[in-house]
């Protein structure tokens, strides 16, 4: 036998072996994803293909924090479900709306947009990692992962690679002790409160996501996707920025776009990102940008006449 063939048997092996661990480790990963039952990733996993909510707040983490579910539920008489997610922004949602939707048709949803949403340094196609697990279940979602790179479809054949970067956190989720401590509230997340001189104001030169220069049109793009989407499945859509802790004016690039594509298709957009009352009161926060419990309790009680004006005209055209 020459050394040629030697060569490309013992390659063969190798690739063989690495493809049977590959398999064998990815199904364990997978299986241990799948058998959180709390935390964030059983949240996404939730939203993704259990929840049926009529309400759902769609939003990165100021929507997980600032949406309070027994004021909504409540004040609406519908059921509602929290599907925000720390640090996710426009691509995640449309990917997680087309995904849900596959499902079901909600009757509202409140799609919460922050302060530079737009920017091109949040890294927003990066940010898709979080819904490489679905990849293999969800064929509506994979059109959007694609974006994360050019050899995203081949890196995907592989079973272990959608849960690389996060194997810590499959663990940790396996745990008693994770399993056992105090459960979201519907997806929501309450936020303690601080001692207000520990809090500083939001101020728009504090950060660079109000320069027009850095605003990404393929995001803006997928946020009116978002939008187009909702009023062809006839979903009633709010979008919303909640409150700061400011007391400045804010001209923000990224909110202007949102108020634009909002008014081209009649799309109720309410800014609170100064709110009276909320804006105004340390009291009301963890931070100058999530409000805590209180503050959530708060703003959730302001909000809700707008909600249920959109909820009447659900029942109007019933």
């Amino acid at each position: 036998m020459s050394s040629y063939r030697k060569f490309v048997i013992k390659v063969g092996v190798l690739f063989i072996i690495f493809l049977l661990f590959d398999f064998v480790f990815g199904s364990s990963l997978r299986k241990l994803y799948y058998s959180q039952t709390s935390g964030l990733l059983y949240r996404t996993t939730y939203s993704l293909e259990k929840t049926q909510a009529d309400i759902l707040i769609f939003g990165s983490s100021r929507a997980n924090h600032h949406y309070h579910p027994d004021i909504i539920s409540t004040g609406t008489n519908c059921s509602y479900y929290n599907v925000g997610r720390d640090g996710m922004g426009i691509m995640y949602h449309y990917a997680l709306l087309k995904g849900i939707l596959e499902r079901y048709k909600p009757k509202l949803i409140i799609l919460d947009i922050s302060i530079g949403q737009f920017s091109k340094e949040n890294n927003e196609k990066e940010k898709l990692s979080a819904l490489l697990p679905y990849y293999k279940t969800h064929p509506e979602i994979r059109d959007l992962l694609y974006y994360r790179g050019p050899f995203e479809r081949i890196k995907l054949h592989s079973q272990s690679y959608p849960f690389n970067s996060i194997i810590p956190t499959i663990l940790v989720g396996n745990m008693e002790f994770n399993k056992s401590r105090k459960n979201d509230l519907l997806g929501y997340i309450p936020l303690p409160t601080r001692d207000p001189k520990m809090i500083n104001y939001f101020n728009k030169n504090d950060f660079y996501k109000t320069d027009p220069n850095t605003i990404d049109s393929s995001m803006v793009s997928f946020f009116e996707e978002f939008i187009r989407t909702s009023i062809e499945k006839k979903i009633n859509l709010i979008v919303t920025i909640s409150p700061y802790l400011t007391n400045s004016i804010i001209d923000d690039s990224s909110i202007k776009e949102a108020i634009k594509i909002c008014l081209k298709y009649n799309i109720p957009f309410f800014n609170y990102y100064y709110l009276q009352g909320i804006s105004d009161n340390k009291n009301n926060f963890m931070n100058a940008m999530h409000l805590n419990e209180k503050g959530s309790i708060n703003f959730s009680k302001m909000l809700l006449p707008s909600i249920n004006i959109q909820l009447n005209k659900i029942r109007e055209q019933n």
